[in-house]
């Protein structure tokens, strides 16, 4: 018998509307053999001609010299449950397709429903609204009243051969204590085993489900909260997972989801789901990206409320929320923000925490020590130095009306520090100096949730009171606000990530 034969062709069949690059195997077949119906009465040139002309919804397909039949195989197909096979007067083609582009869509519903990039058209049904302020204080989310949806009409986008993970930030203002499902998101091309995907709040718990294929969360949502929820779906482990504000709230396994086609998604229902009523509430920050995420990305999603790395001599947020910042006499050395004139600031506009979790961690290289704010933080009732230099040159941290303050080490000048402080639930104050716990206090008090705060690095803010030191001199990278605890693990990682 003749040994398989691997080979690679340019293809330009007359009978085929276009040329592609073509990989063919002699002598083996693909098993299992059932992903398509057989193509009966065409030869190996007829079957080839019709995966190319399928728009890569068919990639591979085994052609049967003997009696000029073929099995295609569509994307759905789970690769790691297929083999193949020594099989004579058999030849198995496959597409050389190029490296897998994401698709990656989202929608920031500040004042418009439509998608961030214009990438696909959004309709809305019943005229929805907008409420102001979004997640974290900024911009609006949309507001549902549960008669309102919108609808996506995508054109074909694949979430069946590698998965994919939807993301939002929800409020809802009325949840049935009932199991009817009040939907986020759908794509439902009609109500069969694993044909209708819906990701919805049913019974006051997150739900993820393909029909009679379903993942319901374990944590308790409650109305007028607002909560970070992530559905991720891996194809090829066959898993179903749903995050609420970071944490693994369902891990199951699942079948595999069956495409759904040019279905349009819908966005605060789902059609042709049996008892369904329209979401009611708030809905910010969507997102979706046709891969499933990794946890440690959606903890980030969730916790990250701005990073700034001062990329390019950028002064934008380089994390998902697209917080605003107002520089004043600053510039960008080597990706650095540098503080080098008296009225020297850089301002984050006003941000608001959802919950009493707070860490901040940035590096600091000071070309003076002596009595200087670094950060300085203000609500709508007074104003304070998060962190700073005292007069006795030793770095401070301080909480708001001053309740607390933990005193830090004495830094080089002219040397980079990397800075962590964090807030326990137990209202411990926590500093880390370059990855290692350097002090901490007991005191009972963390920042308000829901409360407005405003952030300026490198200056104090006369809003309220008076401003009794100088200005920060020196170097500062890497900034960013998370609303939750860092543990040790990440924060040596945060110290080691020069980017």
């Amino acid at each position: 018998m003749v040994g398989p034969t691997i080979a690679f062709i340019l293809m330009a069949l007359f009978l085929c509307a276009e040329s592609i690059q073509i990989g063919f195997i002699q002598s083996v077949s693909l098993t299992p053999e059932s992903a398509y119906p057989k193509l009966y009465n065409g030869s190996c040139e007829q079957c080839v001609c019709a995966m190319i002309n399928s728009n890569k919804t068919i990639v591979s397909l085994n052609c049967y010299r003997t009696n000029s039949t073929c099995h295609l195989f569509g994307k759905a197909l789970q690769t790691s449950r297929s083999y193949l096979n020594t099989k004579s007067n058999t030849t198995f083609y496959f597409l050389q397709l190029p490296p897998q582009d994401f698709v990656s869509l989202s929608w920031s519903f500040d004042d418009t429903f439509q998608e961030n990039l214009n990438q696909v058209d959004t309709v809305q049904v019943n005229n929805v609204s907008f409420a102001s302020p979004g997640i974290y204080g900024r911009g609006s989310a949309l507001a549902l009243n549960g008669s309102q949806y919108l609808m996506a009409s995508l054109s074909y986008v694949d979430v069946t051969s590698i998965g994919f993970t939807f993301e939002m930030w929800i409020y809802a203002k009325r949840i049935t204590a009932t199991s009817v499902h009040q939907g986020l998101v759908g794509q439902c091309i009609h109500k069969s085993t694993s044909s209708c995907l819906h990701i919805s709040i049913r019974s006051s718990y997150t739900h993820l489900g393909f029909f009679d294929n379903d993942c319901v969360g374990t944590t308790t949502i409650y109305i007028h909260t607002w909560y970070h929820v992530a559905f991720v779906y891996n194809a090829t482990s066959l898993r179903q997972t749903v995050f609420v504000d970071g944490k693994v709230s369902c891990n199951d396994s699942a079948s595999a989801l069956n495409p759904q086609g040019f279905t349009p998604l819908t966005i605060g229902t789902i059609i042709e789901r049996t008892s369904v009523r329209s979401y009611s509430g708030y809905l910010d920050q969507l997102s979706f990206v046709n891969r499933p995420k990794f946890s440690s990305e959606i903890l980030n999603d969730a916790t990250l409320v701005f990073y700034f790395a001062f990329k390019n001599g950028s002064f934008l947020d380089s994390g998902s929320n697209g917080m605003l910042s107002t520089p004043e006499n600053m510039i960008v050395i080597n990706d650095t923000l540098l503080f080098n004139q008296t009225s020297s600031s850089f301002k984050i506009e006003t941000f608001m925490l959802v919950n009493k979790s707070l860490s901040i961690s940035l590096r600091i290289n000071p070309f003076s020590t002596n009595n200087r704010t670094i950060v300085h933080t203000s609500d709508n009732f007074t104003s304070w130095d998060m962190i700073a230099f005292d007069d006795q040159n030793q770095l401070t941290l301080q909480t708001e009306y001053n309740r607390t303050t933990l005193i830090g080490p004495k830094l080089v000048p002219h040397v980079w520090t990397h800075i962590v402080q964090t807030y326990f639930a137990n209202g411990s104050v926590v500093l880390y100096i370059n990855g290692t716990l350097y002090n901490q206090t007991e005191a009972s008090y963390y920042p308000a949730s829901c409360q407005v705060y405003t952030m300026i690095l490198g200056d104090c803010a006369q809003r309220f009171g008076t401003c009794n030191r100088s200005g920060y001199e020196g170097f500062m990278d890497e900034v960013r606000v998370y609303t939750r605890n860092l543990d040790l693990s990440t924060i040596e990682s945060l110290r080691n990530d020069r980017n």
